[in-house]
């Protein structure tokens, strides 16, 4: 037989192996992960909507597999295939986990979708995105990133692609769920238990969005004078002590140091430093035990065969990780600001600060519960950047 005359292997979704090795999960406990998630959630190329998580198959259907068209028909008569790996794997993976094939040569990397953790959004900081959040991000794309925008797409398309992100996510918290859970309580009842709760944080995203108080909205007949008083008082707030703006952002909205690392590269870096670690304790125990004798010698080195295979394990996870990347605190004298500059946009990233990143939230937590900033405060801080901005341009 030829080489290269096979038909090649259909592509698989990626285990979390740096989350799983992390957790000191056996290769017969990987395995049983992936048959679990393959079950439930099917495949790259077919994929399932577990019940109860509200996701909708004819969705999924268009999103997934190859690019293509229904049933091979011709174009104008069927509903396209594939929109996913079309538009959206070269950068996110199959998988969605950020690890593209041109994933290495972007800044920043790709969105790692399994997590669940989404920046740019109106929801409360602990909540999932609302559809409309992930469709606004399809649709506009993200300024000064690799994400582009897509609302050339059709609306079906782009509702494909948010329920398929949705589908990844709720896929990936679900792996990350079970790997924290002992393989002994795995059972189809504490599984689905599981799907339904994870869901269930996607369900309740409509009921989390970020609302001011009425009366901290800025009135839209303001003068050119009143936005400017605003803009002063909000810069007064953005030099303060309290709001402590000024510690990434710089004085005048120019960071200058980079010294923190969000969610995602965290637990990358945290990864490599334990590898390390566990790697520079075991050369050492070697060089130690080569001064031994006789029995102790014997249990230090039957010790030592325990210990490499895990460390091999985590070294070639180690292998295919990433740099990790420090977070970048927004530049305001650019006048870009990444999903959305509206006012009301602006206001939700200091409300709530921006999830997976270093950004405090600065806003109430919950009623009835002073926060670091009033709503009417962070309006004036808004001004104060978009006209600060302005005034760069």
């Amino acid at each position: 037989m030829l080489i290269g005359c096979g038909s090649p292997s259909p592509p698989e979704f990626s285990p979390n192996r740096l989350l799983s090795i992390g957790q000191g999960s056996t290769r017969e406990q990987e395995n049983e992960l992936a048959l679990t998630l393959t079950d439930l959630f099917g495949t790259p190329d077919q994929p399932r909507a577990p019940a109860g998580t509200g996701l909708e198959m004819a969705q999924l259907e268009m999103a997934a597999g190859a690019v293509g068209y229904e049933g091979n028909k011709p174009q104008d008569e069927a509903r396209p295939r594939g929109l996913y790996r079309q538009h959206c794997a070269q950068c996110h993976g199959i998988t969605g986990d950020g690890y593209g094939p041109a994933a290495a040569m972007l800044s920043p990397y790709p969105r790692d979708f399994r997590r669940g953790i989404y920046k740019f959004k109106s929801t409360t900081r602990d909540a999932m995105p609302t559809d409309n959040d992930l469709r606004r991000v399809i649709v506009e794309g993200l300024p000064d990133t690799a994400m582009p925008s897509f609302q050339l797409l059709d609306n079906d398309q782009i509702d494909a692609l948010v329920e398929y992100t949705r589908y990844l996510s709720i896929r990936g918290q679900v792996e990350r769920e079970l790997v924290a859970m002992p393989a002994s309580e795995w059972n189809q009842k504490t599984v689905e238990a599981l799907v339904q709760e994870v869901a269930k944080r996607w369900e309740m995203a409509d009921d989390r969005v970020v609302v001011p108080d009425p009366d901290s909205l800025p009135r839209e007949d303001r003068t050119p004078a009143e936005i400017k008083k605003s803009a002063q008082l909000g810069e007064a707030i953005f030099l303060s002590a309290a709001a402590k703006c000024m510690e990434c952002h710089g004085k005048t909205g120019q960071p200058d140091r980079l010294t923190e690392l969000d969610d995602w590269s965290r637990e990358n870096f945290d990864f490599r430093t334990e590898t390390a670690a566990r790697a520079e304790s075991l050369t050492a125990e070697r060089t130690r035990v080569e001064g031994m004798a006789g029995a102790h010698r014997e249990r230090a080195e039957a010790r030592l065969q325990e210990l490499a295979p895990p460390l091999r394990a985590r070294q070639q996870v180690v292998a295919t990780l990433l740099e990790p990347e420090y977070a970048k605190p927004r530049d305001f004298s650019s006048g870009i600001f990444r999903g959305g500059s509206e006012s009301i946009d602006l206001f939700r990233r200091i409300h709530q600060g921006i999830p997976g990143t270093p950004m405090p939230a600065h806003g109430s937590p919950r009623p009835g519960v002073a926060g670091v900033l009033t709503d009417q405060e962070i309006f004036q801080v808004v001004d104060y950047l978009k006209n600060d901005s302005k005034n760069r341009e």
